[in-house]
């Protein structure tokens, strides 16, 4: 669960009570007894959505067996109401962590023509500044949307993290948008 290995002893069944809001929770199985063990299984992933209160989440759809490897980092949103601007700062151990300028995307709005998209690295300091943003005066999104993604090339078999030194979102008429603390995401490599 979550990259750790949980020995739930002879029981069949798991239930995981005690999950993060706004936070992905990864999860993969293998039966085991005293003398053998399973093939992992494939890998079950969710995010643990707040049903009230907005939220962002830093996400990991896909994982890494091995270091020099890519692993894609995406920035979700829930709950929000008119997001016409983001501007997100992310950070990482430079020394674990690699960004790849190259892989940066923004997700919300796909298809228009009038988002403004810039970003900026620190390789030194571990950094990444994002900023998504509608032109014109047209509304902003709205629900469940990822905005943003990017790679990182993993340079270590322990734990590393992204976090978010700052997330702002701006709706369509200049006011800042209320959201809770962004959680931090750890990344591992897969255990085979």
């Amino acid at each position: 669960m979550d990259g750790d290995i949980i020995n739930n002893g002879p029981a069949t069944t798991y239930i995981h009570n005690l999950t993060t809001v706004n936070a992905q929770h990864t999860y993969r199985v293998r039966a085991k007894t005293d003398k053998a063990s399973t093939l992992w299984s494939g890998i079950v992933q969710g995010i643990n959505w707040s049903q009230s209160e907005p939220g962002i989440c830093i996400a990991q759809p896909s994982w890494a067996t091995g270091i020099n490897q890519n692993i894609e980092v995406v920035i979700k949103a829930n709950n929000i109401a008119d997001m016409y601007m983001s501007y997100i700062v992310l950070q990482y151990d430079p020394q674990v962590l690699e960004a790849d300028t190259q892989s940066i995307a923004s997700l919300v709005w796909p298809e228009e023509t009038d988002v403004y998209t810039k970003y900026a690295v620190y390789w030194e300091t571990g950094k990444v500044k994002l900023l998504v943003s509608r032109k014109g005066t047209l509304p902003g999104a709205n629900g469940q949307f990822d905005i943003v993604k990017l790679n990182f090339k993993i340079k270590t078999e322990g734990t590393a993290q992204v976090s978010s030194g700052l997330v702002d979102l701006v709706n369509s008429a200049g006011e800042y948008l209320i959201i809770p603390e962004v959680r931090p995401l750890d990344i591992r490599l897969l255990i085979n």
